[in-house]
């Protein structure tokens, strides 16, 4: 199984030296997110300072995005890259793009088609194939002239990954994109039962079955050297869990749980405005569900055990501090995941 080492929320100062870091560990990718960050400000300077690991965002957020903006950003870190770059794309709730980032909100599974249909297009464009001519429900793009043109480069478009959980998103990444990223609070019952029988009729739809397909999945994890800090990682990542389990559009993880009366508390006490109580809903056999805990040297063996034969690469989510300074250690838990865990193949 492949393995990804998640940088999330990072300082720009701090993003070149942890992907060379995670690159000289012998990871075959590293993620940038964009919640306080960037994420196409991140992806170029881990870009910059690596040669041979996978750049991948995850996500940037599409529509907050003119697709031109996105598919002309994607296409200069594709070349800096040098081909190693992978798109990740999420739609954002309802709730942030119409308040947080000023837009309109529209369905997003026609919207995120028709996106992806028109970075397409203008990738066609930039190398040549193609006059620039998408015309969609959301989108109209016709006009490229050659000075706003960057041109033919020497490796193939970016890879395209969507973000999703619920099954209809989850045909749309079968069906039209080259992989999914999972949110952390997707468990492996939710992967097996929801999330790849949808992708896999997403493929047949598309014509994909025999293309590859990447499955990239996330846990939150509580994960120390002592019992005190597995103690303290597991309550950071309770009030994690009870914050996204909270949310509505994440509720069908908790469905395939018989969980529908947490998320239901969980929400009344978000409409009360009492997010301090919310993450007290979150027992510990619920939050063992939705985390990996353990001692270091245990992730291994606990990611070979839930994840083997599901996903194709697991990204190490928010990782203890003292890991991201040891190269030694970071490289040998590379490796013991790539010995013991069995991807998927879809």
């Amino acid at each position: 199984m492949k393995v990804e080492l998640a940088l999330r929320v990072l300082p720009p100062s701090q993003v070149a030296p942890l992907a060379r870091l995670a690159e000289d560990a012998g990871f075959d990718a590293v993620s940038v997110n964009e919640t306080a960050r960037d994420s196409i400000v991140a992806a170029t300077l881990a870009a910059a300072a690596t040669s041979r690991i996978e750049i991948a965002t995850s996500v940037t957020l599409a529509f907050p995005r003119s697709p031109t903006v996105t598919a002309m950003a994607a296409w200069d870190l594709q070349e800096l890259a040098g081909g190693r770059f992978t798109l990740g794309l999420g739609p954002q709730v309802r709730g942030h793009l119409v308040r947080r980032f000023g837009m309109e909100w529209t369905p997003p599974i026609p919207r995120m088609r028709d996106y992806v249909g028109a970075l397409r297009a203008l990738w066609r464009a930039f190398a040549g194939e193609a006059p620039l001519d998408y015309r969609s429900d959301h989108y109209r793009l016709t006009l490229l002239t050659r000075e706003f043109n960057p041109g033919p480069q020497p490796y193939p478009p970016p890879k395209v990954h969507l973000a999703a959980v619920n099954p209809a998103m989850c045909r749309l990444a079968g069906e039209i994109a080259d992989g999914l990223r999972t949110h952390p609070l997707m468990t492996p019952r939710y992967l097996e039962t929801v999330a790849a029988p949808a992708i896999r009729e997403g493929r047949a739809r598309g014509g994909r079955a025999a293309e590859p397909f990447d499955l990239v999945s996330a846990s939150f994890q509580a994960i120390g050297d002592t019992d005190e800090a597995i103690a303290e990682a597991r309550e950071q990542a309770r009030r994690m869990v009870a914050f996204y389990a909270s949310t509505p559009s994440y509720r069908a993880v908790l469905t395939a749980h018989g969980l529908d009366d947490l998320g239901e508390r969980l929400a009344r006490l978000v409409s009360a405005g009492r997010w301090d109580r919310i993450a007290a809903e979150i027992s510990d056999d619920v939050l063992d569900i939705f985390t990996l805990t353990g001692r270091l040297e245990d992730l291994p063996r606990l990611v070979a055990e839930r994840y083997r034969g599901i996903v194709t690469r697991f990204a190490l989510f928010s990782p203890p501090r003292e890991l991201l300074v040891d190269r030694d250690r970071l490289a040998a838990l590379a490796r013991s995941i790539h010995e013991q865990a069995v991807p998927a193949v879809f």
